[in-house]
């Protein structure tokens, strides 16, 4: 007997969900919320709320015009509407097998092919037992040698949702359901404004889903003033929406949220995403004079990897994260008189560090992350890390950018701490791990003992690898162009417009 048959999700869910391609363009799905119950808000442009038009299209195609202040949105829920069950496999389908098909449980999923982003629509295919709980299909998964990542749960056919208008107008729909709005939309309360844009409504487990389709472009111009600021020069704004373009379609490759339900999320997980602020002009203005502009490397998409500020040298991506080399991503100097400065001798370090950084022209934001001080309680740093009489500390080895890739702090017992973001979170959250104790003595090159307040003194903001912003700043006010200031920081990468299948996800 094939339980499948009773629990398969409408091919309707899949037309609506995931990525797509119109009008040459690629769509994104962002994730907007989820929750038990999701509260819609019509508001005007000073966020008075106002009476606006929904229109609501359910998975069968029936349209429902809903006029209100506010929208209560619920899953209409029954045990045994939601199952779960094991991935074994999936099989990829051609466009006229989906045609085709009437009871297929299927998603997209993004590959590199022949040189482009291609969209794969796949057919998943579960084993033949079910489960009405995630713990049961996890218990069982662990028993049969199934990875957890593999349990996955499967909505019934027909469930459904209740939106709640005003007066207590009740409206059920089948979902998913898409929302098209005229005006100006918040869920739950968010300070974002939506307007004007289209929504899908799904089931994630037990919670709604919402979820927006945005056009690539489109996404950049609420991405690039977020993470290199408004007022940065025209060509660091264009380099910077080359990189989080790039970067972008790397992260759609990783498949990353292919499970959620969605293509990327709104925060640093992918990228910072703020849309339904006023974007000016100058943000729009790089982003359509680099439009469908991305890096390649050797026919395949580059991974256009950004952070705030370097401190001097940029870091490998072996070092940052392991894995294997990127050529383009080995680490190069931000500032021409650091070429020949090795930052992972300790000494060589500690001068860069207490160089003073020239902020010539530079915004608050830059200067705090190019050269900063913390005070960190040895007490505390005992207490977290579980060091008994904790009294020194020693830096085993140092990344080409100088973070410290691992250190050992030293007392009764020893413990060691490997990885740079790792480091500078068990040291309260510093901006980087390019850093030197400042009042601690060196006993030897690289051991310093630790006063009972320690300050460490540092340089740079994030992980180091990739695009340095505030190099890129720099060098845009120092008069270089956009294409020169990538081809630096990802040496042999080059520039191609042509990289996105206009026939795949069809």
């Amino acid at each position: 007997m094939r339980f499948a048959l009773i629990i398969l999700i409408a091919v309707f869910l899949s037309a609506l969900s995931g990525a797509e391609i119109s009008n040459g363009q690629l769509q994104l799905e962002m994730l907007v919320t989820e929750a038990v119950k999701i509260n819609i808000s019509h508001m005007d442009s000073l966020g008075k709320e106002i009476k606006g038009q929904l229109t609501l299209i359910d998975a069968e195609g029936f349209s429902t015009e809903i006029y209100s202040n506010k929208l209560a949105l619920e899953l209409v829920s029954e045990k045994s509407e939601i199952v779960w069950g094991i991935l074994n496999s999936t099989q990829r389908l051609d466009s006229t097998s989906v045609e085709k098909s009437e009871d297929l449980n299927l998603r997209n999923r993004f590959a590199w092919e022949n040189g482009k982003l291609t969209i794969i629509r796949e057919k998943l295919v579960f084993e033949d037992k079910y489960f009405s709980t995630r713990s049961d299909a996890e218990k069982y998964a662990q028993e049969t040698g199934y990875p957890l990542k593999q349990v996955q749960s499967i909505p019934m056919q027909n469930a459904r949702m209740r939106a709640v208008a005003d007066k207590g107008k009740i409206h059920y729909l089948q979902l998913p359901v898409e929302i098209r709005c005229a005006g100006s939309i918040s869920f739950n309360g968010n300070e974002i404004k939506y307007h004007n844009t289209r929504f899908l409504v799904k089931q994630a487990n037990d919670k709604l889903q919402v979820t927006n389709l945005v056009a690539l472009e489109s996404y950049l111009c609420d991405v690039v003033p977020y993470e290199i600021g408004h007022e940065a020069p025209t060509e660091a704004l264009k380099a910077q929406a080359v990189a989080a373009r790039t970067h972008s379609v790397s992260l759609l490759l990783m498949n990353r949220h292919l499970d959620d339900g969605y293509d990327l999320c709104q925060g640093t997980h992918c990228q910072v995403y703020k849309p339904g602020l006023p974007v000016p002009e100058r943000i729009i203005s790089a982003v359509t004079d680099t439009e469908g502009l991305v890096m390649i490397y050797e026919d395949r998409i580059a991974d256009g990897v950004y952070h705030s500020c370097c401190g001097g040298k940029t870091e490998t991506n072996q070092a940052a994260w392991n894995g294997k080399p990127i050529p383009y991503l080995q680490g190069v100097a931000c500032c021409s008189e650091l070429d020949d400065l090795d930052l992972t001798i300790e000494t060589n370090a500690i001068k860069q560090l207490d160089t003073q950084t020239d902020t010539t022209g530079m915004t608050s934001w830059e200067k705090r992350a190019a050269s900063w001080e913390r005070t960190i309680s040895r007490q505390s740093l005992a207490s977290d890390l579980k060091v008994k009489n904790l009294h020194a500390m020693r830096i085993l080895s140092r990344g080409n950018s100088g973070r410290i890739l691992k250190l050992k702090l030293i007392g009764s017992n020893e413990v060691t701490i490997e990885g740079e973001y790792k480091i500078r979170q068990a040291l309260g959250g510093l901006p980087s791990s390019f850093f030197y104790v400042k009042n601690g003595r060196r006993t030897s090159t690289a051991t310093y003992t630790l006063p009972e307040k320690i300050t460490v003194k540092g340089k740079g903001f994030g992980h180091g690898v990739g695009l340095c912003q505030v190099g890129a700043l720099r060098k845009a006010r120092s008069g270089w162009q956009w294409r020169d200031i990538l081809t630096t920081y990802y040496p042999g990468i080059s520039i191609s417009g042509d990289w996105l299948d206009q026939q795949s996800g069809k």
